[in-house]
C-alpha cells in the first residue's frame, strides 16, 4: 500500500520551499500527498507549527504519526533539522522509525452559558490580565483545589 503524508509549514520562505524539497523528494520514493488522511504529517518550522500540526490532525491522533523538520526559532519537538533532508527522508522510506507517544493534556473551561475543551501537548496558560480570576479545579473528574488568581499554567 501506497504511504501518505502531508506537510505543515510555517508561513515563511525557506520553510515553504522546504516543504516543496521535501514533497518532491518523497513524490520520488512513490509517497503520495494526502492532506486529508496522511500516514505521516510532517511539520516544518518550530515547536509552535509542529503544536499546530498536532490540532489540525487531533481527529486522527490514533493512526497519524509525526516529523518535526526544525526551521523556527524553537524545535524542542522536532526529529531533524532543515540541513537533515535527505537524512529525514531516508530514514522515513528505509527504515523503521522509532515513536514516541506524548499525552495530550485536555483542559475544558466552563462557564456562564458556555464551555470549550482544547488541547495541548505540553502545557496550558489560562489567564486574565485585567481582573482576578476564580476557578475550581478539577483533575480527572475529582476536586483538586480553588484557584484564585490572574493565570494558571497547566502543565503535562
Amino acid at each position: 500500500m501506497k504511504q501518505t503524508f502531508a506537510v505543515v509549514h510555517r508561513p515563511d520562505e525557506t520553510s515553504r520551499q522546504l516543504k516543496n524539497e521535501l514533497a518532491a523528494k518523497l513524490s520520488e520514493k512513490g509517497w503520495a500527498e494526502d492532506e486529508k488522511q496522511p500516514d505521516l504529517v510532517f511539520a516544518i518550522g518550530g515547536d509552535g507549527t509542529f503544536l499546530y500540526a498536532v490540532h489540525e490532525y487531533l481527529d486522527q491522533l490514533e493512526s497519524v504519526k509525526f516529523v518535526g523538520i526544525h526551521s523556527g526559532t524553537l524545535g524542542f519537538f522536532c526529529d531533524y533539522r532543515c540541513d537533515e533532508m535527505d537524512l529525514c527522508v531516508q530514514d522515513v522510506t528505509h527504515r523503521s522509525p522509532q515513536c514516541e507517544s506524548a499525552r495530550l493534556l485536555q483542559v475544558t473551561v466552563r462557564g456562564e452559558n458556555q464551555e470549550k475543551t482544547v488541547y495541548a501537548l505540553n502545557e496550558m496558560r489560562i489567564e486574565n490580565v485585567t481582573k482576578t480570576q476564580l476557578m475550581d479545579i478539577d483533575i480527572n473528574g475529582s476536586f483538586f483545589e480553588t484557584f484564585r488568581g490572574t493565570g494558571l499554567c497547566l502543565c503535562t
